[in-house]
């Protein structure tokens, strides 16, 4: 309000206006779903915060026990599971690129998981989800629950993806990255 009056040109001043407003309904969007976390006292298993997007997190739980209670609620579906932070371009970049399985593969029979491959601040973990608005299953895991994943669900150190079958086994070939499309859509169609 205090520049609006200052700019002459009327379309410099609308897109102004947009952009203020769409971080407003971010902002609104963010502290909704904090507010819902938040009321889970640290407890949330495929809890919806936002419009297609689902928390799993328990500090007191194994993160076998969160990877099997995930497991359970997409029994039947392949997955497709995503390490990433936002906190690395090269993690933002893989979550992003992978929402376009989305559109690929119907939600009947398959599954986006994202587990954070990174300690973050749940806060901006949770803020960077719904504001880029990323589809999907995520677990949230804390420090000793991430070094405990490494080392008692092997598939986890392979790489930043992994494919998990209908029957809920990890593949042991390494599944193709977005940036190889065509090969990564067959490698799915071969589980479905």
């Amino acid at each position: 309000q205090h520049i609006r009056p200052r700019i002459g040109d009327v379309r410099i001043g609308q897109s102004l206006d947009e952009l203020y407003g769409l971080a407003v309904k971010d902002s609104a969007r963010t502290q909704a779903a904090n507010r819902l976390l938040s009321a889970t006292t640290g407890r949330a298993l495929g809890l919806e915060v936002a419009p297609g997007i689902f928390v799993t997190l328990d500090r007191n739980s194994s993160a076998s026990a969160l990877l099997n209670a995930l497991l359970r609620r997409n029994a039947g579906k392949v997955l497709y599971m995503v390490q990433w932070t936002p906190d690395e371009d090269w993690g933002r970049r893989l979550a992003a690129d992978v929402q376009r399985l989305r559109d690929t593969f119907s939600a009947r029979e398959f599954a986006l998981v994202y587990v954070n491959a990174d300690i973050i601040d749940r806060t901006a973990w949770l803020e960077y989800l719904v504001r880029n608005q990323l589809q999907g299953e995520h677990i949230y895991l804390y420090g000793s629950q991430l070094t405990e994943s490494l080392s008692q669900i092997p598939a986890l150190a392979q790489g930043p993806v992994y494919l998990i079958d209908r029957s809920g086994k990890f593949q042991r070939r390494s599944p193709a990255l977005p940036d190889d499309w065509p090969k990564l859509i067959e490698q799915i169609r071969k589980l479905l």
